[in-house]
């Protein structure tokens, strides 16, 4: 990929408020698609950013608090910064936010560098288009809501939880009739607002109404979909979440959801060696990744004629939630390594603790390696001509 400069992807327009602005203004933005708001003070410098459930939580008990009240100061990067996808793409899983601001060198906003942008450099086709986005829900449960429950309940949630999107069912939990986001939420808000006057997220009267009536349509995508797809369709409908249908059970086991954030983590999480390509999924503890990934490559370094350069290695932990012993999880490790020559090698092993389960699978995935490769010596070793 040809080189990136940082203005090739700046957005220069973005939605700002000055610090002693109040809240209501920023949750009309918001309504409007804003995915974030950068505050400034008097002088016009950066202050730091407003989120759409800091705007909520903010409005709780009076619409008039000051935007620099709820704000945060997101890490900023400045127009002279090089643009390293990696970087950007830690800074704002760090700030749990869907931009970064871009600033001057006088602290004053020249634009935002949005999320699905950088997602969009992290995205290697080589691995995205055979990872399936039903991978990334591993160890997932889905917050949801139902028809019936009431507005509070979904304030409540997104003002105290890092979801945005909350899948609405019907009473039964049998279908899904829609979603409530954050700017549903904040939509739901400024309409009431009109109607009587300085109502807060906060107000008894949200009790009363029920969510069915403020839904907006969800992005329902199949598991077996490659992960590339999904950036893709998230990029071009603009999109930060979507909902994975895994059809499997009914009612909420079926679905799970997938959001930018979780897609930037994954991006993040893939170990990748400059030898050879090595990538670990599946496990939230750095360490075992790390260990992981460097006993995969010595595996491929121990076997580099026969597996040649451009090898690819993938190591995947899925986690057993409801089998345990002395307190230790089982987990089941799944390894792929494709050669440069096209030979597939698959294994796969299931143990208590993570780490078990991978020794054994790479035993087992060597050894594949080593009868492989006797075969063919074996195969291609001149045959003694008898007198």
């Amino acid at each position: 990929m040809a080189e990136v400069r940082l203005e090739d992807i700046l957005k220069p327009e973005f939605p700002a408020l000055q610090h002693d602005e109040p809240v209501k203004k920023a949750l009309q933005l918001f309504e409007d698609g804003a995915q974030g708001i950068i505050v400034v003070n008097s002088t016009g410098r950066y202050h730091g950013v407003i989120r759409p459930n800091d705007a909520l939580e903010g409005s709780l008990r009076t619409l008039n608090v000051p935007v620099s009240e709820v704000s945060y100061n997101v890490a900023s990067v400045t127009e002279k910064d090089e643009f390293i996808p990696e970087d950007f793409a830690r800074k704002l899983f760090s700030a749990d936010s869907r931009f970064l601001p871009v600033i001057d060198g006088n602290d004053r906003p020249k634009g935002v560098i949005y999320d699905l942008d950088v997602i969009a450099y992290l995205d290697d086709e080589v691995i995205t288009k055979k990872t399936r986005i039903g991978d990334l829900t591993e160890g997932q449960t889905l917050v949801y809501l139902r028809e019936s429950d009431e507005i509070a309940k979904a304030f409540s949630i997104v003002r105290k939880s890092p979801f945005s999107h909350l899948p609405v069912f019907n009473g039964e939990k049998t279908e899904i009739i829609g979603q409530v986001t954050t700017r549903d939420l904040c939509k739901a808000l400024n309409r009431r607002r009109e109607r009587e006057g300085d109502i807060t997220a906060g107000d008894p009267g949200w009790k009363r109404v029920t969510v069915s009536g403020i839904v907006s349509e969800p992005r329902i995508v199949e598991a077996l979909s490659s992960l590339h797809q999904v950036i893709k369709i998230m990029r071009d409908e603009d999109r930060h979440a979507v909902l994975v249908d895994l059809n499997e059970k009914e009612g909420p086991d079926r679905y799970r959801m997938v959001t930018s954030r979780d897609i930037i983590k994954f991006l993040l999480d893939l170990a990748v060696s400059e030898a050879y390509r090595v990538w670990v999924t599946g496990h939230p503890d750095d360490d075992i990744k790390e260990i992981s990934a460097d006993a995969a490559l010595r595996v491929m370094e121990k076997f580099q004629r026969f597996l040649g350069s451009e090898a690819e290695m993938f190591v995947r932990f899925k986690m057993n939630p409801h089998q345990s012993s002395g307190g230790m999880f089982s987990w089941t490790c799944m390894i792929r390594l494709n050669s440069a020559e096209g030979h597939v090698f698959n294994s796969e092993y299931t143990a208590f603790g993570a780490d078990n389960a991978f020794n054994e699978a790479i035993d087992r995935l060597e050894r594949q390696i080593q009868e492989k490769k006797e075969r063919m010596i074996e195969r291609h070793r001149p045959q003694k001509i008898l007198d």
